[in-house]
């Protein structure tokens, strides 16, 4: 099955929040990134980043349908669409839009007008071709044999003959409009032909899935890939003055094969091919080759020139219509409500637009609500104050707000300020989420260039959370600890921390250093050499001064568990010889004792254990037997190993006879 039913989601860059003094802040709207992120109610958004009046669309909603695919204008003035899933075929005259013709398939996928007015409307499953009069009657003109779906239709006068590019074994046919006899203009190894169009010596443009690749058909039936474009499915193509225009996305992968035989299956298609990637190409006449316009919020499904020579460009994911001048440089004309636009025509005042997932045509010219330019609702955090809202540009733009506690606008919003027509302080109620609006007249040439909100959020406390001793690695002793701990500042403001430590007993706190220093990472390096051992109490305080005014600093402080200091070592109470035996006691002042050894005559040192046979407190005897010993004088060396890795050191002689 194709991956051109594709429907993406949007991905679109973030607009910024610039800081300002005293923990002000402001939503910023001044460029065509951050524009893109808002709406557009009958406005352009300009590739320089500027908006201005546009296209506003009329909607008419077609019944018994939920994909409107096909879309194309009579010389008279009515528009045709075609539809799935019953394959119904709607007509458009004036403001009224009926049924016209029924196929009996289940989806319309393309249509074309022959010189004398009939209809031809290419259908799946069965790749069936119909040809519809002017009165509406549809009769089969031909079943074209090792195809399936006709994606695309073209009366080629030339020819004489009426073209359709096919699927699944990516055939190209010419059929005879009177008789109906087709055959086989193109043969390839690709499984779609998806895209035709004719180009101005009368040769024949086809666009595959798979490799993207561009053929040429010529007069004389010869074939030939003229382009592979980057993408695997080459959706649509326009010819202009200076090129080939061409709709080349990236897809994902299509779901598993087979035929869609029902609205289900079909609806099934439509919903499991997500997230292409639009991506515009141009090929010169002089052999060049660039890229024009690239979207990661949706692929690209259909192209059309006005009569200015600008190109139009419909994208289904994000509801768009894009419009590429002659320079190349793109433009946003259109947010539509539909948000997978599938079809469209340009070429002629009004534009008409084709949509899916809810199946309508849309036509430029719809007059009553003014045009507008709705920006996204921004997260101003709960508790904020609205500043002074301001914009920049020409004519009598006027600008509103609306605020509320959700981020989707519903019920429980406020409604839309009263506009202000210069800058000033913003007319909405303080809540989370905020929102803006720039009305622009029916007529004249106003321009929006830029939109700003101050606003003052709520000062959140930052939160210091987990104070501790780093443990350093090795068995060396030092005064100096590593302290550290963790902290949660939810608003991003540089904070300053104070350190006080008092022991555990007590109540006063001391300062770790003098208030010029500055400390603004959450580490530092505590000598403790100045004070006696014991267990201490160390509280950090985290303040956010230094990004508020001193009404809204916040403080937030926090005690770390008893902290160890031991700095000196342990002292032998006694120790004394008893024949073979050395006998001993050693005391420290903080403990616990952690190592027992002795070393005779200098050799290595020993493991040895107390008297009670554990090491874990801060007084320890011992008792310890040299049977082994020859006879006469030996040095033995007690080393005793506190906690902290302070050692002391005694040493007897011990006699052997």
């Amino acid at each position: 099955m194709m991956r051109h039913f594709a429907f993406a989601l949007a991905t679109l860059l973030v607009l910024p929040h610039a800081a300002l003094a005293g923990g002000a802040e402001e939503l910023v709207i001044d460029d065509f990134a951050s524009f893109s992120r808002g709406t557009l109610e009958g406005t352009i958004l300009h590739g320089r980043g500027e908006v201005s009046v546009g296209h506003r669309f009329e909607r008419f909603e077609l019944e018994d349908a939920f994909v409107a695919y096909a879309l194309v204008r009579a010389p008279d003035g009515r528009v045709f669409v075609g539809t799935g899933p019953n394959g119904l075929v709607y007509a458009l005259d004036g403001t009224r839009l009926a049924r016209f013709a029924e196929t009996g398939t289940l989806l319309v996928a393309s249509l074309a007008l022959g010189p004398d007015g009939t209809l031809y409307a290419g259908t799946l499953p069965d790749a069936r071709v119909f040809a519809i009069d002017r009165a509406g009657e549809a009769r089969e003109l031909a079943k074209l044999e090792g195809a399936e779906h006709v994606w695309a239709l073209a009366y080629h006068e030339k020819r004489k003959a009426l073209v359709a590019a096919t699927g699944p074994e990516g055939k190209l046919f010419a059929i005879d409009p009177r008789s109906g006899e087709a055959r086989v203009l193109l043969d390839t190894e690709q499984d779609h032909l998806l895209s035709l169009a004719l180009d101005v010596d009368g040769s024949i443009l086809v666009g595959t899935d798979g490799p993207s690749l561009l053929y040429r058909v010529d007069a004389s039936d010869r074939a030939r890939v003229i382009f592979e474009l980057p993408g695997n499915e080459l959706r649509a193509l326009a010819v202009g003055e200076d090129g080939i225009y061409a709709a080349s996305n990236e897809m994902p992968s299509p779901p598993a094969g087979g035929r869609a035989d029902g609205p289900a299956p079909l609806q099934a298609k439509l919903d499991r091919a997500k997230m292409g990637k639009g991506r515009l190409y141009r090929l010169g006449r002089d052999g060049s080759f660039e890229r024009l316009l690239a979207r990661t919020d949706g692929h690209f499904t259909a192209l059309s020139f006005d009569a200015a020579g600008q190109l139009f460009v419909a994208q289904a994911g994000e509801g768009r219509l894009f419009r590429v001048d002659p320079d190349g440089r793109p433009s946003i004309v259109a947010d539509l409500d539909d948000k997978q636009l599938l079809a469209l025509d340009a070429t002629r005042a009004p534009l008409l637009v084709a949509t899916a997932n809810g199946a309508a045509l849309h036509r430029d010219g719809k007059r009553g609500e003014p045009p507008a330019y709705v920006s996204k609702v921004f997260d101003v955090g709960p508790g904020a104050r609205l500043g002074r809202l301001a914009f920049r540009g020409e004519g009598a733009l006027r600008v509103q707000t609306r605020t509320g506690p959700r981020e989707t606008p519903d019920e429980s919003w406020s409604e839309w300020s009263t506009p202000i027509a210069t800058p000033g302080p913003a007319r909405s109620p303080a809540d989370r989420f905020v929102q803006l609006r720039v009305l622009f007249p029916e007529k004249g040439d106003a321009v929006l260039r830029s939109l700003s909100l101050g606003y003052l959020p709520q000062n959140r406390r930052a939160r210091v959370s987990n104070v501790r001793v780093e443990k350093g690695k090795g068995s060396t002793p030092s005064p100096k600890l590593e302290l550290t701990w963790d902290v949660d500042e939810a608003d991003g403001d540089e904070l300053r921390y104070r350190l006080t430590f008092r022991e555990e007993s007590q109540t006063i706190e001391r300062p770790m250093f003098l208030e010029d220093v500055v400390l603004t990472t959450n580490k530092y390096t505590w000598d403790t050499s100045g004070i006696p051992d014991g267990h201490y109490v160390v509280v950090v305080e985290a303040s956010d001064e230094r990004a508020n005014a001193p009404s809204r600093v916040q403080r937030h402080r926090e005690e770390s568990k008893p902290i160890t200091v031991d700095n000196h070592p342990p002292e032998f109470t006694s120790l004394r010889v008893d024949g073979r035996r050395v006998k001993g006691r050693v005391v420290d002042a903080i403990g616990p004792i952690r190592k027992l050894e002795v070393s005779i005559d200098g050799g290595p040192f020993r493991d040895e254990l107390p008297v009670d046979g554990i090491l874990d407190g801060p007084e320890e005897e011992f008792d310890l037997e040299f049977r082994d010993l020859p006879p006469g004088e030996h040095i033995v060396t007690v080393r005793a190993t506190d906690a902290a890795h302070n050692a002391a050191r005694r040493e007897v002689v011990l006699r052997v006879r």
